[in-house]
């Protein structure tokens, strides 16, 4: 029988050290009670153990000490245990130390027994076996003994009771369990000890209670607990969940599909068509059974005006020997996100004011249809509204890009399906063509129709010119900005004329932007290596004589010849490098000055010619004055020819420079007056000492006999205004009898001589 017990004890013991093993492995925060715990188990198990399988007094004797005092230990860290447990920790320290000092003191009262035998007295018995037993016989000690032990675990239980009843339903199993484990051990405990059996045993329902307390607290995880969880978080979840049984019904879905679908109780029974073959794919409607994959996807429902999106998760549910089980559906209402996003793209790939794609997109469109389409041919068409600040600045923001939007709504009217379209910048819209769909003729007559129409929509209220750009693409190895260049050269074309709206790039608009590009980069090394000089054109006056010349422009271009005027000077003019040959001219021209000093040709001036550029580019007033110093000349020997035009951008600075320029002593002339939008206001404001009158002015009118009184009248002006008048442009004798009659000082023209070189002009001039 103690064999038996012995065995029992050995194999708990056992089991209890492993169990400390496994904690020590453990990462959970309640191990180290748990550790305490079972390590104190261990001491009232040694002290059976000797009991057991020792016949002498003194050796059981010393294991009944070990087997109470240890006992004392385990409800110390049983106690311990509890509060941890249960997180009782604010009350922890204060009960701990009251029970420790309770503990210790019965702990020593069983070591006292051995002098007072007060607690136990030990008594031989002869078990059937033949074997002696030492049996512990109580005494008042050991009843307190006891008394201290029931009290301590009515408190352990105690502890328990209140967490279950004070905490939330769905953690009452991780209590309970232990709980019952605790009240298990305890009413063991206790039945051995009211039997009386000769051989106590006692220990082996505490160490079997250390190790289920190991179990539940270290390895256990609650069953109900998870399952409640569980079933709370998909609940509650605010993706839908639905799951559908092998026979495509569903069994279950949570609140969220509820909501989302407008499924009831009802309802809930019937077929995965209850979702619709947009969410669930129509296969699996139609099997209504199983679906053979999982799959991901998002999914677009168009319900009336209204467009929600959904990320649709679907997965097929097998058990661990694959036998098919269902089928779990996840569904997340996306629909917001989706907007926001959608909204966030629309914003970077659209102008927000005319709803088109802007440029950025536009080009990388194109740049995609022309690389995955080379044997179409395309057409790059741009637009333009005339004098459009002038529409902003006079009407305002509001109505302006209220015309924006109706030319926005007019190309989506008339331009073919497959055309690319965006708001290019500011007024300009552009838009890639299929060759076929369009041609120049065609595109006049859909402006013109698309004004009108926007009139009649009342969007276009003012009268709005447009005109565009047309460039049949060619070289696709350009850029999309460098083909919407050849658009807007293009439209530079007919930029001026109010009856024509279309520019079509061709072979002779490219040859003259070459040349443009080609001269503007030879122009530096033309000033410094002298293929520009001048050329004087002489002047007379009414008896014939020559009074000076007017100093023209020429350029000996190495490659291309004797360059006319009109092959470079308006380029230099339009883009300002006319400043740069200006101030070379007017440089040469003082240098000629300056060499006739002292000469039969002391006696002549000279002109040269102001563009309105220079007053941006130089400043006018040191440039001259700087001149006349360097060179030592009499300023009146110079003469400065400015047109009307030099009035139109800052008029009041403008002015103040030129009276500056003639205080100093300098002649201003008048060129080209009569020829362009002269007014009285010119003559009134100007202050210029000679009226330059071209005869062009006879040439252009059908009314020669009115353009001759025009021209003597002012004539007889500038004499009563202390001007001089110089006429340019005289080629027949009549023309100079003509004008002499009326008064005209000084003469110019192919008459008297072409423009020539210096060294003719000088010989002359001899």
């Amino acid at each position: 029988m103690k064999q038996t017990f012995l065995i029992e004890l050995s194999v708990l013991t056992a089991l209890v050290v492993l169990c400390i093993f496994r904690t020590l492995q453990s990462r959970k925060k309640i191990r180290g009670s748990v550790l305490f715990v079972l390590s104190a188990i261990v001491i009232p198990l040694l002290g059976n153990i000797i009991i057991a399988s020792s016949e002498s007094p003194v050796v059981c004797n010393t294991g009944y000490m070990l087997f109470l005092m240890g006992t004392n230990l385990v409800l110390f860290t049983l106690i311990d245990f509890s509060f941890q447990y249960c997180a009782f920790t604010s009350v922890n320290r204060r009960v701990m130390a009251v029970v420790a000092v309770v503990l210790a003191a019965d702990s020593l009262s069983v070591f006292l027994n051995n002098f007072f035998m007060h607690c136990y007295t030990l008594e031989e018995t002869v078990l059937e076996s033949g074997e002696i037993y030492y049996v512990l016989k109580s005494g008042l000690g050991h009843y307190i003994h006891l008394a201290i032990s029931a009290v301590l675990i009515f408190m352990i239980v105690g502890n328990f009771m209140w967490k279950i009843v004070t905490t939330a339903r769905l953690y009452l199993e991780r209590y309970l369990v232990i709980l019952l484990s605790v009240i298990l051990v305890g009413l063991w405990e206790y039945r051995i000890v009211l039997l009386d059996r000769t051989v106590d045993r006692s220990m082996l329902g505490l160490a079997i209670g250390g190790i289920l307390l190991y179990f539940f607290a270290i390895e256990y995880r609650p069953v109900f607990l998870m399952t409640a969880l569980h079933e709370l978080l998909v609940a509650n979840m605010t993706d839908a969940v639905l799951f559908f049984d092998v026979d495509g019904r569903a069994i279950y879905a949570n609140k969220a599909a509820s909501e989302m679908f407008g499924i009831t109780k009802a309802s809930l029974s019937s077929s995965a068509a209850l979702l619709g073959d947009e969410i669930t794919g129509s296969e699996f409607v139609e099997n209504g059974s199983r679906v053979d994959h999982d799959f991901r996807r998002q999914v677009e429902i168009k319900n009336g005006e209204e467009t929600r999106y959904y990320d649709v998760t679907c997965q097929r549910m097998e058990d661990r020997r694959g036998n098919y089980l269902g089928t779990f559906f996840g569904i997340g209402d996306n629909t917001q996100v989706e907007r926001e996003r959608r909204e966030s793209l629309y914003r970077q790939t659209h102008d927000l004011l005319t709803g088109m794609l802007n440029r950025e997109t536009f080009i990388d469109r194109v740049n995609h249809i022309l690389a995955d389409e080379p044997d179409e041919s395309f057409v790059m068409l741009l637009s333009d509204i005339a004098d459009f600040k002038i529409i902003n600045d006079i009407y305002g923001r509001e109505r302006a890009d209220g015309i924006l939007q109706g030319i926005a709504n007019a190309i989506r009217r008339t331009a073919h399906e497959d055309t690319v379209y965006c708001r290019w910048g500011g007024d300009q819209f552009a838009a890639l063509v299929r060759k076929k769909n369009i041609d120049p003729e065609g595109l006049e007559k859909k402006i013109h129709a698309s004004l009108k129409k926007g009139n009649e929509d009342n969007v276009i209220k003012f009268p709005v010119v447009i005109h565009a750009g047309y460039y049949a693409i060619q070289d696709r190895s350009l850029s999309v900005s460098a083909i919407v260049d050849r658009c807007r050269l293009a439209i530079a074309m007919v930029h001026d004329d109010y009856q024509r709206c279309v520019g079509v790039y061709d072979d002779k608009l490219r040859q003259e932007r070459l040349w443009e590009q080609r001269i503007n980069a030879e122009l530096p090394g033309a000033l410094s290596s002298g293929q520009i000089f001048p050329y004087l054109q002489p002047q007379y006056n009414s008896r014939n004589e020559l009074t000076g010349a007017e100093v023209l422009v020429r350029w000996q271009h190495p490659s291309e010849g004797f360059l006319a005027p009109y092959r470079f000077i308006p380029i230099f003019e339009k883009n300002g490098m006319i400043a740069k040959v200006d101030l070379y001219i007017w440089e040469e021209a003082c240098r000629i000055l300056a060499s006739w000093k002292g000469t039969k040709r002391d006696g002549l001036h000279l002109s040269v010619n102001i563009s309105p550029k220079d007053f941006y580019f130089v400043d006018i007033y040191e440039t001259f004055i700087s001149l006349a110093e360097r060179f030592g000349l009499d300023p009146k020997k110079l003469h400065l020819e400015i047109t009307e035009t030099v009035v139109m951008n800052d008029a009041v600075e403008n002015i103040n420079t030129i009276n500056r320029l003639r205080e100093y002593g300098f002649i201003v002339e008048m060129d080209d007056f009569g020829s362009g939008y002269s007014s009285l206001n010119m003559l009134r404001d100007m202050p210029v000492d000679v009226l330059k009158i071209d005869m062009a002015f006879l040439g252009k009118t059908s009314q020669p006999k009115k353009a001759e009184l025009i021209l003597n009248n002012i004539i007889d002006l500038a004499h009563q205004l202390n001007m001089l008048s110089i006429a340019e442009g005289v080629e027949m004798e009549n023309q100079l009898e003509m004008l002499k009659q009326m008064g005209c000082n000084v003469f110019q023209g192919y008459y008297f001589a072409k423009p020539m070189p210096l060294e003719d002009f000088e010989k002359l001039a001899a």
